[in-house]
């Protein structure tokens, strides 16, 4: 050990070879020197503490820290004590250098201040497997306070039981025999019974002979993990559970096109199996006739050249040869690997059905053109010997007739002209079913032709009291190209509708100007009048064939 002789000011008077050493200077540089010269700046307050202890008591022990030649921190463990000499007290100093041990405990101080920041379980063992150290997390995973001592603990204790400190036991002879760590998952459970299940790895550390010196443990707690592992395991069951209760099939394939999952729907729909299926590619299914069509329309996915596809094709089938598919396709890549994936769904019925009712409609059209090609012929037939009526009937009225003969006369011609205008009517409807109305445009003066064409309703307003009037804004051009005959039929057929349903007052015919353009023009025609009126729950009722707004008005005015 290191000894000196030191006055109480601390002036060196003797020093061992030791003591020579520890310091790294010769005893000439020592003799004569201050202490004080060999302690590190930060620690003179406490060598002003050991100087006064020195003046005061006669026998005195302590830590002192010194700093070698090199820099080197040098601990010594003192016990001194003064002795009176012929110089004066002077003190006998006998250390020893603890400076290994001082630094293997900061080291471990530090050690343990890392591992307590530590969320995992460490804990040491020794040879034989009883505790020697516990993290702040271990501690706290089993219910220890930081202040309870582990040392003398059995691994009963500690984990909470002997089926928690079972496996516990046996990861350490594992890993004792292996030499390799051992890797488990087990439990751990807290003085209050709650027990955390953890992932855990041992380690046995032995020395050169082979022979365990202690072993390392740590382990994590997997609650979480364990809980993530349940709900996703719950959520699969569930997607499962739906995918494979769904009426629709659903599919993947690889990059080839090769089927790689099917649900259920497959084999119900198609009668094919999984076995039959799962491997081939989605194309040998397809029958013939539609195998381009869903080629062309599948290849882009695979190519990458495309994201989605939609279309219909006819798949093959045990139970009735084949059953149309509508294919919703998507392409998918999962870490670099490309495939398909998407649903089908049989849309044979829908198809059948939509069949059906194209087969009716076009029935529908052809029944509705032979009837109107019906009333067509019929109408033109029947013109004929109308004609012929209205012609003779006014041959007969240029002859001498007595007033009763011409009255009758003019009643037949009356009754024929307005049987031919029905005639007309019914002839222009069926051409209109059949989309054969024509519109012929001629140029004419729209004034002079509103006024011809109201001349006659004009005479009926007048036998029934009624004013008439038309209303032409100046804005309408006065020539325009359209088909007057039209015009004139419109115009006629509302205006005496008007004066039909009107008792006194006025019918107003107006035309206005919507919009004019150049040498395009867009004209509103509108009558207008003062009768009964139509209610507003039936306004659409009135556009619809053979409809009135009142069935008794037929009876009141004539239809």
């Amino acid at each position: 050990g290191v000894i000196c002789y030191h006055s109480l000011d601390g002036t060196l008077r003797m020093v061992n070879g030791s003591a020579c050493r520890v310091l790294g200077r010769t005893r000439d540089e020592l003799i004569g020197a201050n202490l004080r010269e060999f302690i590190p700046v930060e620690y003179y307050e406490g060598y002003e503490r050991y100087l006064q202890l020195a003046a005061q008591n006669g026998h005195f022990q302590g830590l002192l820290t010194l700093q070698g030649a090199n820099g080197r921190r040098i601990a010594l463990a003192y016990q001194n004590f003064v002795f009176d000499s012929d110089d004066g007290p002077l003190v006998m100093a006998h250390g020893i250098d603890i400076s290994d041990r001082v630094r293997i405990e900061g080291l471990n101080r530090r050690m343990a201040r890392v591992l307590d920041s530590s969320p995992d379980f460490v804990a040491f063992f020794d040879k034989d497997g009883q505790p020697t150290y516990l993290n702040r997390a271990a501690r706290d995973m089993c219910g220890l306070s930081r202040d309870t001592a582990v040392t003398g603990l059995t691994l009963e204790d500690l984990l909470g039981g002997e089926s928690e400190a079972r496996p516990f036991r046996e990861a350490l002879e594992k890993a004792r025999v292996t030499g390799t760590p051992c890797r488990t998952e087990t439990g751990i459970r807290h003085r209050d019974g709650r027990l955390t299940p953890v992932a855990q790895m041992v380690v046995a550390q032995g020395n050169i002979h082979g022979a365990v010196e202690f072993y390392a443990v740590i382990a994590r707690d997997i609650s979480e993990r364990l809980r993530d592992e349940r709900f996703i395991r719950a959520t699969e069951e569930r997607f499962r559970r739906v995918v494979e209760s769904l009426q629709e099939v659903i599919f993947e394939t690889d990059a080839a096109g090769v089927w790689t999952y099917l649900n259920p729907a497959w084999t119900e729909i198609t009668g094919f199996t999984p076995d039959e299926t799962l491997g081939r590619r989605m194309s040998e299914f397809v029958i013939d006739d539609d195998r381009e069509l869903h080629e062309r329309r599948i290849l882009p996915l695979l190519r990458g050249e495309k994201a989605v596809s939609r279309y219909e094709v006819r798949y093959r089938s045990h139970r009735d040869g084949f059953r149309w598919m509508e294919v919703h396709a998507r392409m998918t890549n999962d870490s670099g690997t490309v495939g398909v994936s998407g649903t089908l769904r049989d849309v044979t019925e829908q198809r059948e059905l939509s069949d059906a009712v194209v087969r009716a409609g076009q029935e529908a059209l052809a029944a509705s053109r032979l009837k109107s090609e019906f009333v067509a012929n019929v109408s033109h037939e029947v013109r004929t010997p109308i004609n012929g009526v209205i012609g003779l009937t006014t041959l007969l009225l240029d002859t001498t007739l007595t007033a009763e003969q011409r009255d009758l006369g003019e009643g037949i011609r009356s009754s024929a002209e307005a049987l031919l205008t029905i005639v007309n009517d019914v002839l222009d409807l069926s051409k209109i079913e059949a989309g054969k109305l024509t519109i012929e445009p001629v140029s004419f003066d729209l004034r002079r032709e509103l006024a011809s064409a109201l001349e006659p309703v004009t005479v009926k307003a007048l036998k029934k009291g009624l004013s008439l009037v038309t209303e032409v804004a100046p804005e309408v051009p006065h020539s325009i190209i359209s088909d007057p005959t039209r015009i004139r039929q419109v115009l006629i057929n509302l205006a005496d509708n008007a004066i039909k349903f009107t008792h006194r007052g006025t019918v107003t015919v107006r035309i206005t100007a919507i919009s004019v353009d150049g040498e395009k023009a867009r004209l509103r025609f509108a009558v207008s009048d003062q009768g009964i009126g139509i209610p507003a729950d039936k306004c659409d009722v009135i556009f619809e064939s053979f409809r009135q707004a009142d069935g008794s008005m037929t009876r009141k005015y004539g239809g």
